[in-house]
């Protein structure tokens, strides 16, 4: 599937829903309204956010907000992402916690800023 371009996004009016980005899409409506939708997955089950009218916030400003809840906010923190000898922090459990929550009162690791803890 291919991403919608800004230019494509102003001219769209077939009703439906367009991906622009990985999660972000268009909602046209059959009265030609237009806004933003994020879609995320749970439980392998396809959910959708509505995040406001294309009228109220750009497409620049919707990317630039969606962008501030992924790596792209340690970027632009000057922090390092996954790379080659950047400090981690993570939690390793015996089961997946998702199954069973009781995993979680026992976790096998636990590595702060590059470092096993735990």
């Amino acid at each position: 599937m291919k991403d919608l371009t800004a230019r494509q996004v102003m001219n769209q009016r077939a009703p439906g829903k367009h991906r622009v980005s990985r999660n972000l899409y268009l909602q046209v409506t059959d009265a030609g309204a237009k806004s933003w939708l994020f879609r995320y997955m749970r439980n392998n089950l396809a959910h959708w956010h509505g995040l406001g009218s294309c009228d109220l916030v750009s497409l620049a400003e919707e990317v630039e907000a969606l962008a501030a809840t992924t790596w792209s906010a340690r970027k632009w923190l000057g922090r390092p992402g996954l790379e080659e000898g950047a400090p981690a922090d993570l939690i390793v459990y015996e089961t997946d916690p998702r199954a069973d929550v009781r995993v979680l009162a026992a976790p096998r690791r636990i590595v702060l800023n590059g470092r096993i803890v735990g």
